[in-house]
């Protein structure tokens, strides 16, 4: 996944406004706009930076959206003059007041990288290396493991989905909070396998598991509350993907059994 470097600078666009943007976020809003390049692909990884006078640096982290769009410009003067730019919309998994600190500071970018920090517009995408190593210094500072899917939606604190969907790996597995209550309950082990994967790979794997749904489909109606103690179960990406191998999905004690019959194989 390509990542792009998006700014915010105090005195173009006010503390109040970026205030507004991290309450809306944590009232549940899924999405917010933030001015990027026109060719900014959808579903690439951003990094938020403050720039300006004062501690400049990185305090933001998420997910771009959908295509960029053209909208009044955020400055007003420039808005009340016509002028347009464009924005992607973004889903912030994580977003912070830089004003009580930045969590990578510009010092430390400079070790990272010497020149891809100094952006002269919103969108810029990063060096493969710097937006790596970025990653690593962000997860370690934030505590982020294990915090993104790729397949993950957000929605309010709600349970109450649609109708069954029609897509291989469903929307219930992909529903951030019953995903943390259902491994809160049953912990971070794959429930076909056993793999962990902070026992394998360390702290980088600490609570990193997919969650898959026992109710078939077809048994969903037109309105459904996901149970996500009775309803879900932690499978590693590997057992998850051969679940769904079968239409309906094999059961967790199926796979099971596959496991210990050809296993002894590996």
């Amino acid at each position: 996944m390509d990542a792009y470097l998006l700014t915010w600078n105090p005195e173009k666009w006010s503390r109040d406004n970026l205030l507004e943007y991290i309450a809306r976020i944590e009232a549940g809003e899924e999405t917010v706009p933030w001015k990027a390049i026109k060719s900014t692909p959808p579903n690439s990884r951003v990094f938020l930076t403050k720039q300006g006078k004062g501690e400049r640096g990185i305090f933001g982290s998420g997910t771009t959206v959908g295509e960029p769009f053209e909208s009044p410009h955020f400055d007003e003067e420039e808005a009340t003059a016509g002028k347009t730019a464009y924005f992607v919309n973004v889903k912030f998994e994580k977003l912070f007041d830089p004003i009580g600190g930045v969590k990578v500071d510009i010092a430390e970018l400079l070790d990272i990288h010497p020149s891809a920090w100094r952006a002269q517009q919103s969108g810029t995408k990063l060096p493969y290396e710097a937006a790596s190593k970025l990653e690593t210094i962000w997860n370690e500072r934030t505590g982020s493991f294990g915090s993104m899917y790729p397949d993950e939606i957000e929605p309010g604190d709600v349970y109450v989905e649609g109708a069954k969907k029609s897509v291989t790996v469903n929307r219930y597995e992909r529903d951030r909070k019953a995903r943390e209550l259902c491994v809160a309950k049953w912990g971070s082990s794959c429930s076909v396998c056993s793999f962990h994967f902070e026992y394998v790979y360390g702290a980088i794997g600490r609570d990193f598991i997919h969650v898959h749904h026992l109710k078939p489909l077809s048994e969903i109606g037109v309105e459904y509350e996901v149970d996500p103690i009775n309803d879900l179960r932690p499978v590693c990406p590997n057992c998850h993907a051969m679940l769904h191998r079968k239409s309906p999905a094999l059961s967790i004690e199926e796979l099971t059994a596959l496991v210990k019959r050809y296993g002894k194989n590996v």
